[in-house]
C-alpha cells in the first residue's frame, strides 16, 4: 500500500502543474458577476472530466490474474510507457498557455463554464495521461476496493487542485487570492515543464520495463 502510494503521489503532483487552467479560474474569480458560482461550475466540469478518466483507467488496469499481469494490462503498460516518454520529451518544450479564454467568454454563464471546464480538462493531455497512469497502477495492484477508492480519490484530488485551490483561497481569503496564486502560477510556468518531463520519463521507462516483463 505504501509502495503504491509513493508511486502515485509524484504522478499526482505532476498532474497539478496546469498553469493554464489555474489562470482561467483566477480570471473567473476576478470577474464581477457570479464569480463563485461560475468557479463552482468550473470545478464541477473538471470533476466530471476526472471521473471519465478514472473510469477508463480502472477499466484498462483490469485485475491481476494469479499474481501476474494480464496480457491486456501488459500491452496497456507498454502503450502508456511509450506515451509517457513521448510526453516527457514534449514537456521539455512545454510553455503553451490557454490565453484569452476568460476574455472570449466574458459573458458566459455558469453552465457554459461547466462545459468549458470539461473541455479544458479532458484536452489537458499531460494531466490526463498522468491521472490515467496513476489510476491504471492502482487498478493493477489489487489492493482491495476500499484502498483502491482511497488511492484513486487522492489521484483525482491532485488532478482537480488547479480548479479547486483558487476557489478555496477565494472563499477563505478573498482579498489575498490573486496575490498568493499569481506567483504560484508564475513558478509553474517557469519550472513545471522540467518537473513534468522528469516524472513522465521516469514512469514511462518504468512502465515500458514492466510491460516487457522486466519489472514487477
Amino acid at each position: 500500500m505504501l509502495e503504491l502510494l509513493l508511486k502515485i503521489i509524484p504522478l499526482g503532483i505532476a498532474s497539478t502543474l496546469s498553469p493554464g487552467i489555474l489562470a482561467v479560474v483566477i480570471a473567473i474569480l476576478s470577474s464581477k458577476e457570479k464569480a463563485v458560482e461560475k468557479a463552482v461550475f468550473f470545478a464541477a466540469g473538471s470533476a466530471v472530466a476526472a471521473l471519465l478518466i478514472v473510469g477508463f483507467g480502472l477499466f484498462a488496469g483490469g485485475a491481476p490474474t494469479d499474481g501476474k499481469t494480464a496480457p491486456i494490462s501488459s500491452s496497456a503498460d507498454l502503450v502508456l510507457g511509450a506515451l509517457l516518454v513521448l510526453f516527457g520529451i514534449a514537456s521539455l518544450r512545454h510553455g503553451q498557455e490557454r490565453d484569452g479564454i476568460q476574455r472570449r467568454n466574458k459573458g458566459a454563464g455558469p453552465l457554459r463554464w461547466f462545459s468549458i471546464a470539461f473541455i479544458l480538462n479532458i484536452t489537458n493531455f499531460d494531466a490526463v495521461l498522468l491521472l490515467f497512469t496513476a489510476v491504471h497502477q492502482v487498478a493493477q495492484a489489487g489492493v482491495g476496493k476500499i484502498y483502491e477508492m482511497a488511492l484513486v480519490s487522492v489521484s483525482s484530488l491532485f488532478f482537480l487542485l488547479p480548479a479547486l485551490a483558487p476557489l478555496g483561497m477565494y472563499v477563505l481569503f478573498p482579498g489575498r487570492m490573486k496575490q498568493v496564486l499569481e506567483p504560484v502560477r508564475a513558478k509553474l510556468l517557469k519550472y513545471g515543464g522540467a518537473l513534468c518531463a522528469a516524472i513522465f520519463l521516469a514512469f514511462g521507462i518504468y512502465l515500458l520495463l514492466k510491460g516487457a516483463g522486466m519489472m514487477r
